[in-house]
């Protein structure tokens, strides 16, 4: 507790770490990360694990620090962690962008770690540059960006059951970031361990009583399959909801609940793409319990079950977080009602 730098940092040869049931606060950077190689063929940043982990007060040096940072790491588990009263974002998974030595200014740091030199076609596994040429699968647009992410090493991680509760708050003004939580970059998939899964997770009164947030759920273009689901918004207000770029591969978002504030854009940026639809996004039964009319709203009976354990995600978190959740679960518990399922309490 109590620094001008970050916490825990692992360097890029990290593999089978784990921080866990650990507290961090008032601190200047982030509170812990996973850092990789940056883009080459050495893929040795590998099953690191951020767990149970009591996280506040990040960013205050560094006014846009995400509390916790997966970057060039496959296969990182984060679950479990209690984000809360943060200055800045609550999660970064991704790796550098930039596939080609960039001329001038580069938003990526990172990309000072990048083995240029590695990065050619003849390095790639052919499958993978099979699938990237298939446009059923990447966009042609796109088709060189898939490739390249082999090379990241980003693939894998699992995003699960975390609390987001009050994060980026005491701002003046709103904060136009990237996502409260943002994902940029992984997208490497030769077999369905390579998916990035983010399911289970919850953001709570986010974020309190600042100026809106800009988007809870940011996926960046550089990046491929993933699952998103069960999800829940409560008591959130931001301009966007879920803004899915995916760029190849197929986003799964299904089942998520959203409950946006006054400074919504409107439906069309509840769970979209810059208000479209990307190629890889596919939506189904997921619920605005904050605006029944908009095109993301979608309760399907067949996901009953989903709903449920939605609810009883959310009341958990509404207790860690010491924050309500009745007006949410109220609606969430009437759509499920109104389906067929089974009353659902929060005791």
């Amino acid at each position: 507790r109590g620094g001008g730098g970050g916490g825990v940092r692992s360097d890029g040869l990290a593999q089978h770490v784990t921080v866990a049931n650990s507290t961090f606060s008032n601190l200047g950077y982030e509170a812990a990360g996973i850092f990789g190689l940056g883009l080459g063929t050495s893929h040795v940043t590998t099953s690191n694990t951020l767990t149970g982990n009591d996280i506040s007060r990040t960013g205050l040096s560094k006014g846009d620090t995400p509390a916790l940072v997966v970057w060039n790491a496959a296969y990182t588990q984060v679950t479990d962690n209690y984000v809360h009263d943060t200055c800045a974002r609550a999660l970064y998974v991704g790796g550098s962008r930039y596939c080609t030595l960039p001329d001038g200014f580069a938003t990526d740091g990172g990309i000072r770690m990048n083995q240029w030199d590695e990065l050619t076609n003849a390095n790639v596994p052919p499958a993978w540059i099979a699938k990237c040429a298939d446009s059923e699968y990447a966009p042609p647009a796109f088709a060189d960006d898939c490739k390249c992410s082999f090379f990241r090493y980003a693939q894998g991680s699992v995003v699960r059951r975390n609390v987001f509760a009050r994060v980026s708050t005491g701002k003046d003004r709103p904060f136009f970031s990237d996502g409260l939580v943002y994902v940029s970059g992984p997208g490497y998939e030769a077999e369905e361990k390579d998916v990035t899964v983010f399911e289970d997770n919850t953001w709570i009164a986010s974020p309190g009583g600042s100026p809106p947030a800009f988007r809870f759920l940011y996926v960046d273009g550089f990046t491929g399959a993933m699952s998103i689901k069960r999800n829940a918004v409560v008591a959130g207000n931001a301009r966007q909801g879920f803004n899915v770029c995916n760029w190849y591969g197929r986003a799964e978002v299904q089942a998520n609940a959203l409950q946006m504030g006054d400074a919504s854009w409107g439906s069309s940026f509840d769970i979209n793409c810059d208000g479209y639809p990307s190629p890889p996004l596919v939506r189904a039964a997921n619920l605005v319990l904050s605006d029944e009319t908009s095109e993301a709203h979608e309760p399907d009976a067949a996901f009953i079950g989903d709903y449920a354990q939605l609810f009883h995600t959310v009341c958990a978190a509404s207790r860690h977080a010491d924050a309500p959740a009745d007006d949410f679960l109220e609606r969430l518990n009437a759509v499920l009602v109104a389906l067929g399922g089974p009353n659902q309490e929060c005791s």
